[in-house]
This record gives structure tokens, sequence and C-alpha cells, in this order.
């Protein structure tokens, strides 16, 4: 990878009268071992490009990609660490992840690239905070188990960005990440299942399995294509931060009904859609 021989690069090793080295090249094994056994007292890095030079290497030019960084300290690296980390973000399909977690998200993702924590690990971490959300709503132990729906939502995402920086994204059909949804359903009916038996009566359960009905209905039905206005429909991270005024409050059952009709109209809206893109 080559840069023009000009005043604006001249940090930049020489390699003719008219290039300079952008710090990047490729060469095959027997090159590089070659190079190594012949090196002596010499640098390895300036040989290896001086011999690839000669043998004709093809020479691409970088500046119409954007510049290069050279950095000579680590401090040096950490405007261009902040901009892979903004780089990274997916897209959010939901407002949760839109305009709640944002923040909370880069802080989370920040602090934890330079350690050796793996993004599975948040997974299976966020796995493991809903099913145990799950058993507390059956035990009684209804905020707490909350506070852990609500630690959960964004540790998958956090996951990905991390697996995106280190190049080493996770699987698309990761198993764990697949579980994310069934073990919130669970979450969900366990919360039912105490509100039914605790004053509310059998309509709250009722209720729970009509919001898990409609929920998967319009998962199915929504697949991978992007709605105009999804970010509004119902999900995983939305239906718990739209819970977190009626846990508050103490009202469980009204929290229910409220998702019961937020997942109702989302199916609608996403059969609705459906119907009108395949009648066109």
């Amino acid at each position: 990878a080559t840069l023009p021989d000009d005043a604006a690069h001249e940090a930049y090793e020489r390699i003719d009268a008219t290039s300079r080295w952008a710090g990047v090249a490729l060469v095959d094994g027997s090159t590089l071992g070659a190079t190594a056994a012949m090196l002596g007292d010499w640098d390895l890095q300036s040989t290896l490009l001086r011999r690839a030079l000669q043998e004709g290497a093809l020479r691409v030019p970088v500046t119409s990609a954007g510049e290069p960084l050279l950095a000579d300290s680590a401090e040096q690296l950490g405007g261009f660490e902040r901009a892979l980390i903004a780089a990274s973000r997916g897209a959010r399909r939901d407002w949760a992840s839109r305009f709640v977690l944002p923040a909370v998200e880069e802080f989370a993702t920040e602090r934890l690239l330079d350690t050796p924590v793996r993004p599975q690990w948040l997974v299976w971490a966020a796995l493991a905070l809903t099913v145990a959300a799950a058993f507390s709503f059956t035990r009684g132990w209804m905020l707490p188990a909350m506070a852990m729906l609500v630690l959960a939502t964004p540790l998958d995402l956090v996951a990905r960005r991390l697996a995106t920086l280190r190049l080493r994204p996770l699987p698309p059909r990761s198993l764990t990440r697949r579980l994310l949804w069934p073990a919130a359903g669970l979450a969900l009916l366990a919360l039912g299942w105490r509100t039914t038996g605790h004053g509310a009566g059998w309509g709250a359960l009722a209720t729970v399995l009509a919001t898990l009905a409609f929920a998967e209905a319009a998962r199915i039905e929504r697949g991978h294509a992007e709605i105009p206005g999804q970010v509004w429909l119902f999900s995983r991270r939305n239906a718990i931060l739209a819970m977190i005024p009626f846990a508050i409050a103490g009202a469980w059952t009204l929290g229910l009904v409220g998702l019961s009709l937020y997942a109702t109209v989302s199916f609608f809206f996403v059969q609705n859609w459906h119907h009108r893109i395949v009648g066109d």
C-alpha cells in the first residue's frame, strides 16, 4: 500500500522517487522465509519491504480510501479507537436500543474492549439473567426480577460490538442468542402465573398467553424484513423497558394488559404491511 511522496506524508518510509510505504504489505510465505534466512543483522521489516519491491510487488495507492494512521504511542490511538467503536454500531431495530441503551452500550463497549472478557460470555450472562428473572417472578421477587431483565437488555448488543471490533463476529445462528427470545417469554409467563395466583385471577395468565402468541406471530411474519416504523414494534427489549413504569407503580396486571395490547397492535401492523407488499 502506497502514499504519494509529498510533504503531508514525510513521516512515512520512502520507497522510490514518487511513493512512500503506507505501512501495510502482503507477502507470501516463501518470500518471508527466504528473507528471514538471509537476514543477518538487518532489520526484517525494511529488508522484507525492499525485497518485495525488487520482485515487482503490486502497489496500491490508499489515499482514495482515506488516510492511514501512523501512531508512535498508545495515546495517539485514542481517537482512532473511539472512531472504531462508533463505526461498530449496528442496525437498531427497536426503540430501546436506538434511544435508551446507546449510552450504556457505548460505555460498556469502551470499558470491555481491552479486557479478556469474551463476547459470548455476555450473551450467556444475558440468558442467565433472563432465566433467573423468570425464577424470581415465581418466588414473588418482583422488583429484583425486573432489575435482572433490565440488566440483560444491553448485553447482547455489547457482545455484538465487541465481537465486531475484535474481528470475530458472533455466529448469526448462535443458539445462545436465539434462546434470549424464548427465555424472555418464559419470564413473562412466570410473571403471569405469579400475578394469577395473587389477586388477578386466570385473566392475567390468559393475557400473557395472548401476548406471547401475538409477539411470536409478529416476529415470524416480519422475519428479517425492514419495515417502516419497526423501531416502535413489540420486541424483547421494548417490552422490558415498557414494563418499568408499571413495575415501579406495582401495577403488574395493568402492565400485562399493556404488553398484550402492544403485541397485538404490532402483529396487525406487521400483517397489514406484509399483505400490502405481497399485494403490490
